[in-house]
Order: structure tokens, then C-alpha cells, then sequence
């Protein structure tokens, strides 16, 4: 029984030190898409204003592309950022890049990679 306990301990302190709240803080804010390709679509599909994410330092997201707007929570662990959509299911997309202005990430749009540049507002 005592083993089962430190294992559940242990899994969980592993859990919670993936996150770095460091990675939280340079995410925050509200950004702006810049680049929108696709090997299979190297026209950028930003469109101008249509393509946002804000990231708020509580956890909480809204994005918007295209028509299709969002709301729900994220999280990082890693190069991992994944955020849940309320009503919808998870997604999640591989960070390339995060600094304080520039936020780059890999994704997967049926099977087909996707990279998607962002810069902060």
C-alpha cells in the first residue's frame, strides 16, 4: 500500500514540474498572426486581422480564425501547448518558438503540417 502511495506522489510532482511559469508569463498577451503555411498551401492564409490567439497568465485563451472564434484554457508542458476549447476537443500544437514578440508552432491539419507565426500586439 505504502508503494502505491509514493508512486502516486511521484507521478504527480512529475506532472507538475512539466510546467515551466516562466513560459506562462512570455505567452500572455495578444497576438497577431503573421505566417500561415501549409508544404501542401505556401500562401499565407493569415488574412489580415482574421487569425489571433490572446493568452491570459490564468490559463485562459479566445482565439479567432476566420469566422470560427474560441474561448477555453491551455496548457504548456515542454514544447507542448495545448488548448481546450470549450465545448470542442482538445488540440495540440508543438512550439518552435517563444519569446517576448515572436510565438511559432507546428501543427497537424489531417496529417498534413502546418506552421503557424504569430507576433505579440
Amino acid at each position: 500500500m505504502l508503494k502505491y502511495i509514493i508512486l502516486i506522489i511521484a507521478i504527480t510532482l512529475l506532472l507538475f514540474s512539466c510546467e515551466d511559469p516562466e513560459q506562462y508569463k512570455k505567452i500572455s498577451g495578444h497576438w497577431e498572426c503573421v505566417e500561415w503555411t501549409s508544404v501542401e498551401n505556401p500562401q499565407n492564409r493569415c488574412g489580415g486581422g482574421n487569425v489571433y490567439f490572446k493568452f491570459e497568465e490564468n490559463k485562459t485563451y479566445e482565439s479567432k480564425l476566420g469566422q470560427t472564434k474560441d474561448q477555453g484554457t491551455y496548457t504548456i508542458s515542454g514544447s507542448d501547448l495545448t488548448v481546450s476549447p470549450e465545448g470542442k476537443l482538445d488540440i495540440k500544437v508543438d512550439i518552435q518558438k517563444l519569446n517576448e514578440d515572436t510565438l511559432s508552432f507546428l501543427m497537424n491539419a489531417g496529417g498534413i503540417q502546418e506552421k503557424m507565426v504569430l507576433l505579440k500586439k
